[in-house]
């Protein structure tokens, strides 16, 4: 599901380390980056729309237009929240904050939920997401309760695109 455009630093990506033969899309190898060791973890490939790639990390959408659930996965090799370094840790929760603020502000949510579990999908990610009384899984956490929703329309998606770029212009540096 993976969309969009990538790279406000395309030197921090490599798309030719990935040969076609190893059954990867040309558009999701385009994801994988140089730092060694680091790929997106396929289910958050097959669940989210790309909204942002940085060189510390991407900013994903998930598929569901249910609600607004933003997805921040740093590249790094930590697997918990606190593995990271503090400034790492930092910059992380500066975006986190900055999307907060959107979903509250822009977006009309009043609750926002912020979280890091790693259960099911073993990759470093902070998930925020906008919560309101009337969403499909209210008052119940989304993980595991959200049913099949809607799915995002492609101006739905360069929207969010623009209010990215707009509130994070540096990006997630």
């Amino acid at each position: 599901m993976i969309s969009g455009t990538l790279a406000q630093d395309p030197a921090a990506f490599d798309p030719l380390a990935f040969a076609p033969e190893n059954g990867i899309s040309s558009s999701v190898r385009r994801l994988f980056v140089t730092i060694e060791d680091w790929s997106l973890h396929p289910q958050l490939e097959k669940d989210c729309h790309l909204l942002a790639a940085w060189k510390p990390g991407v900013l994903l959408l998930h598929g569901n237009a249910s609600l607004h659930w933003f997805l921040l996965v740093p590249k790094t090799s930590a697997v918990d929240l606190l593995d990271l370094e503090v400034g790492e840790s930092l910059q992380l929760l500066r975006v986190a904050r900055v999307l907060h603020g959107h979903l509250k502000a822009e977006l009309g949510y009043p609750r926002v939920n912020v979280g890091a579990l790693g259960l099911v999908v073993p990759q470093l990610h902070l998930h925020v997401v906008g919560r309101r009384p009337d969403d499909p899984c209210w008052p119940a956490p989304v993980w595991g309760n959200l049913p099949e929703g809607p799915v995002y329309a492609e101006s739905e998606l360069a929207a969010l695109k623009g209010d990215i770029e707009r509130l994070l212009p540096s990006g997630w540096e």
